[in-house]
């Protein structure tokens, strides 16, 4: 199973684009820090990870600070690179 759901801060928005086939993709950056138990310990948490959306969710309004949940899974950027990117499929 991969579902990863994050609640976080929208630190930026890059340019709406299109792939060859006219499907419309948005990448942006958020920042999460929380707090979070783990083994009987409070740990402080902080993340902030590349995430990218298609189709017509690439033209809901995301604003720099706005704070959002967004679900969505996990998957390495290419083939090539190790790099993993957040592709969201929801937004609330």
């Amino acid at each position: 199973m991969n579902q990863f759901s994050l609640l976080g801060e929208i630190i930026f928005v890059g340019e709406l684009r299109f792939t060859p086939s006219g499907l419309p993709l948005l990448e942006f950056k958020v920042r999460h820090d929380s707090s979070q138990d783990e083994a009987n310990l409070t740990k402080k948490v902080y993340l902030e990870i590349n995430c990218r959306v298609a189709g017509s969710l690439a033209k809901t309004k995301l604003n720099l600070g706005d704070k959002r949940v967004f679900r969505g899974f996990m998957q390495n950027r290419s083939l090539k690179s190790q790099q993993i990117i957040f592709h969201v499929t929801s937004i609330e």
